[in-house]
């Protein structure tokens, strides 16, 4: 592992528990850095100061667990990482982003639910 500062080797030690169980459920190289490539990708999709949130991706409402988990099923199927050096692959991003509407559906109950 790369020499990091103390909080970041925490984090990066983080993904690696979080993710430590796809290395045997992917044909491709397991690389933590292109998880977390990955995961700074996906980040955008809850929204920040200046981008908004996708609908139903709710920082509030589980909307990172979620991520994770769509994440951690489809990279599986998807035969590499969705952010190739910088360069998205967009087959990759399409398989992750139609798992994630599937899901969708849960987070239009209670305060989010339309009448």
């Amino acid at each position: 592992m790369k020499s990091y500062s103390k909080s970041i080797k925490m984090h990066v030690e983080q993904f690696w528990v979080m993710f430590f169980i796809l290395q045997n459920l992917i044909s491709f190289e397991y690389d933590l850095e292109r998880i977390i490539d990955d995961w700074v990708l996906m980040g955008f999709l809850v929204g920040n100061d200046f981008i908004p949130h996708l609908p139903h991706l709710h920082i509030a409402h589980d909307a990172l667990p979620t991520i994770w988990e769509t994440y951690k099923q489809t990279l599986p199927l998807m035969g590499g990482y969705i952010n190739n050096k910088g360069k998205i692959d967009m087959r990759r991003l399409e398989t992750f982003l139609v798992a994630l509407s599937e899901v969708s559906g849960m987070f239009y109950v209670g305060p989010f639910a339309f009448i």
